[in-house]
């Protein structure tokens, strides 16, 4: 998959690269004219609707921001179609088109804002995450948007932290008031340890809090750190075709 810049090979599924092949010369001396290809703003179009799509299901609140985070090539197209969206009134939440690389600086931005919930959309061109997320959401969402295969995982790196807590320590978190807080990883997020491993082994090995929860909830965070833990020990197959460890994507508590 894409990641946010753009790369001259083919992926051919998990095992490699393909190189282009050599052109085959043509038995006509008549040149052909050459193929038109796509506009600019139609080269992305499926992966911006399958973005869109996912703001669509979310829209509605203004307590609610919405970052749509798409590679640096996609983002001229995606915001064209957002303003289309807003102009025509189909937009009532705050939605913020933007990349990997400038998603801190945006949700820098947006300290001491009205807004409780925040939606991270991820394009499917965007295969790394990292954020510094601040403590006065209230409830966080990060979503991967588009068709991803079995190793085309929207991976979320380490150091990335939610009211000051690394993502993957929140189901040991003991103060009250980020108890009261929740981030939630939808199906194709895996959390990677590959460069934090004995901390997350460390983490491990803790108690996991489990404040006053329905009992459905309290299997849920048991079955995920299940998952977490045989992840770790395992290990697991990343996008770019190298080993790496991970806790996959569900309700984190």
């Amino acid at each position: 998959m894409p990641s946010d810049s753009s790369h001259a090979l083919v992926r051919q599924g998990f095992f490699g690269w393909l190189a282009p092949s050599s052109p085959k010369k043509s038995s006509s001396s008549i040149p052909k004219p050459p193929a038109r290809g796509p506009a600019p703003d139609d080269v992305y179009h499926e992966e911006n609707k399958a973005v869109w799509k996912e703001v669509k299901d979310r829209n509605g609140n203004e307590s609610t921001l919405i970052f749509a985070i798409v590679s640096s090539d996609q983002k001229k197209p995606m915001r064209k179609l957002m303003d289309e969206k807003k102009k025509g009134g189909k937009l009532q939440s705050t939605v913020v088109v933007t990349t990997q690389s400038h998603l801190q600086d945006v949700m820098n931005a947006t300290v001491g804002t009205r807004y409780k919930t925040l939606y991270l959309l991820v394009s499917s061109t965007v295969d790394y995450l990292t954020y510094n997320i601040a403590g006065f959401f209230k409830s966080v969402y990060v979503t991967p948007c588009g068709l991803r295969s079995q190793h085309d995982a929207l991976y979320i790196g380490s150091s990335s932290t939610f009211a000051g807590l690394r993502t993957y320590e929140w189901d040991r978190r003991t103060d009250s008031k980020l108890l009261k807080k929740r981030i939630t990883y939808a199906e194709g997020c895996v959390i990677d340890l590959q460069d934090n491993l004995e901390e997350a082994r460390r983490v491990l090995n803790e108690p996991i809090v489990q404040p006053n929860l329905e009992e459905t909830d309290k299997v849920e965070i048991k079955r995920q750190f299940d998952l977490f833990r045989e992840d770790v020990v395992c290990g697991s197959e990343g996008s770019r075709g190298t080993s790496r460890h991970g806790f996959r994507g569900g309700k984190v508590f």
